[in-house]
């Protein structure tokens, strides 16, 4: 089974966090990823490079959708979708228990999560195992051995250590004698 072709899990659908409730979406959020609608139209957003963004001034006209992955007792960790070179990396911190129901840029108006009512994927199977080798003619090593078939003949003479090849030589049985 290629890895690759397997469907690891689907969306079944969503579910909306209560609106206006930090505390909701914190729980949210310690569960899985949640969908956030953000004001990200104001400069002070835009132009965000790290620390813990609190611009009061940042507003609720929702207008930008990113990703809450985590928090502080002090900020929301959120994933924006503008690239690793905006940002802390293409993350923002953004305060958390603001002075207003809403949230900071009114990230706790209308959070969501995907949900999945179907089972796990099964499992990937274990590896069936490979062809075991075969026994190799004189007490031989697979070097050895190979290295004379490269050359039309049989490995002889393994016994010490040493690879000797010689012609080979079978019985009626179609058996390698060894040398």
């Amino acid at each position: 089974t290629n890895a690759s072709s397997r469907v690891m899990g689907n969306i079944d659908g969503f579910e909306d966090v209560s609106p206006s409730d930090e505390s909701a979406l914190v729980d949210a959020i310690a569960m899985t990823p949640v969908s956030v609608a953000i004001e990200a139209d104001q400069s002070s957003f835009q132009l965000y490079s790290g620390g813990v963004f609190d611009d009061s001034d940042c507003g609720t006209t929702l207008d930008h959708g990113v990703l809450a992955v985590g928090y502080t007792s002090d900020y929301f960790i959120v994933k924006n979708s503008w690239a690793e070179s905006w940002g802390d990396n293409g993350y923002i911190y953004m305060a958390r228990n603001v002075n207003a129901p809403s949230g900071i840029c009114g990230i706790a108006m209308q959070p969501s999560y995907a949900t999945r009512e179907t089972a796990d994927p099964p499992p990937i199977p274990d590896p069936t195992p490979g062809p075991e080798p075969e026994d190799l003619p004189c007490g031989c090593g697979t070097d050895c051995s190979s290295m004379c078939q490269a050359f039309g003949m049989a490995a002889c003479n393994c016994d010490n250590g040493d690879c000797t090849c010689m012609p080979a030589n079978y019985d009626e049985d179609g058996n390698l004698i060894c040398c």
